[in-house]
């Protein structure tokens, strides 16, 4: 599911014993002038990771997913247990503390077998929201969508990418089903993958996340503006399959997209098998598929019992016209038995706070702001607890006017003032799951 990350330590002693391991190998040092002082930039790589020393910070580079594949590629199956087996395996290798490794990159995204040709759906990804899909120039049927500036720099808050996956070669070689439809999101900005509920690398253990990702996935899909020519040439749908029609729609009255996009969307309802609504079941059935796989207990795809240093993965990886069974032989590595990071939860409440930052004790307006989007049932009910009159909005503190601020200074006071919230009929029976 996760794939590229970027991340940053700047805990000195921590990046210190990393740069030392034995396991990394010096890829390049290269001195560069900055304001008339000389710097030397060191960058070393293990397993498709790249560790670039800087100055101040320790920064690695690379795909998770490539990493559990022994950096040969990221074309198969790359589940939630994966994930988490692999970030495990790199906390052993490495002595990391997973607290102290910020991630300030993040792309995550699904591999899907479409019926329909893939080029073929690329080829008809017209728009994200109403941002145009353009194509990438370094990939083979691939587009990416996200706002640009009038330069034609591409918004890195977040943007969506689409293409072929069977046709990306891996050092001349193809590992997955040429039809592969990868569908992802990506993004370079902390103040985004915070409002995932992703600080460190440590929030990649914990499941709640990945609920998280897995509602962004459907959601960015769902505002997806893809043309369908399987459609009937009738006069309901018939002018939807133009790109003539979709332009002017945009470039016409203030509404007039939002209500083209609206009729289609409704017009589409009468065709449950169209290609939009198909690869939304798609990513359903994926998502579903790697929870059920937690849920069950099951090893993942890939993972086989491990014998310590000389241990051997074993993956069943499909070429382009064969099957390729390999076997991944990695002298260093130390997967270790699956333990996910034990839930944060608020002192008080017992709410968990896996969307706030990791030193976070308490609900914060991050937190709240949270529970009121994704939950307004448990936010209504802390209102009515911990705020007066009720929790009635609009009347706050002169110090804490807005509501989401005044709320979290209420629960933190509950837990130094236990006795001062007591009520007849608190209903607030909350427990960390």
């Amino acid at each position: 599911m996760v794939d590229y990350v970027k991340i940053a330590i700047y805990n000195q002693q921590l990046i210190k014993r990393i740069w030392k391991n034995n396991r990394l190998t010096l890829y390049s040092e290269k001195e560069q002038t900055v304001r008339g002082r000389k710097k030397t930039y060191h960058k070393k790589t293990y397993l498709g990771l790249t560790f670039n020393l800087l100055e101040d910070r320790l920064e690695i580079t690379g795909s998770l997913h490539k990493y559990f594949n022994n950096g040969v590629h990221n074309a198969n199956d790359f589940s939630i247990t994966d994930c988490i087996q692999t970030v495990s395996e790199l906390k052993e290798v490495f002595s990391l503390d997973l607290s102290q490794c910020k991630i300030v990159n993040l792309e995550f995204g699904l591999n899907l077998l479409p019926d329909t040709d893939v080029q073929t759906i690329i080829y008809h990804l017209l728009l994200h929201g109403k941002n145009q899909f353009r194509p990438l120039p370094n990939l083979e049927h691939a587009k990416q969508a996200g706002s640009f500036n009038a330069r034609g720099y591409l918004n890195e808050y977040k943007f969506i990418k689409a293409y072929a996956k069977g046709f990306e070669p891996f050092k001349g070689r193809f590992y997955c089903d040429p039809n592969t439809f990868r569908f992802e999101v990506k993004s370079k900005q902390s103040k985004c993958i915070n409002r995932w509920g992703i600080f460190t690398l440590e929030d990649l253990t914990n499941l709640e996340v990945y609920n998280v990702l897995a509602e962004e996935l459907i959601n960015e899909w769902s505002v997806v503006l893809l043309l369908d020519d399987d459609l009937p040439d009738n006069h309901e749908v018939a002018k939807y399959k133009s790109l003539d029609f979709w332009e002017e729609a945009l470039n016409g009255k203030r509404n007039s997209f939002s209500r083209a996009k609206r009729n289609y969307l409704k017009a589409l309802k009468e065709y449950p098998d169209n290609l939009h609504h198909s690869i939304h079941s798609l990513l359903l059935n994926k998502l579903n598929q790697f929870f059920d796989e937690i849920e069950s207990g099951a090893n993942s795809r890939g993972l086989q019992d491990q014998g310590g240093a000389d241990s051997i993965r074993q993956q069943e990886q499909i070429g382009a016209n064969s099957t390729i069974h390999e076997k991944g032989y990695n002298a260093y590595s130390t997967i270790v038995k699956l333990e996910t990071a034990s839930k944060r939860c608020c002192l008080a409440t017992g709410l968990p706070i896996h969307m706030q930052k990791t030193t976070s004790k308490f609900l914060t307006p991050v937190g709240l702001k949270w529970y009121n989007k994704h939950d307004p049932q448990t936010y209504n009910r802390l209102k009515s607890q911990f705020l007066p009159r009720s929790g009635i909005s609009g009347q706050h503190t002169r110090y804490e006017r807005d509501e989401l601020k005044h709320l979290a200074k209420q629960i933190r006071n509950q837990y130094h003032n236990p006795n001062r919230y007591k009520t007849k009929d608190c209903e607030l029976q909350l427990c960390c799951f």
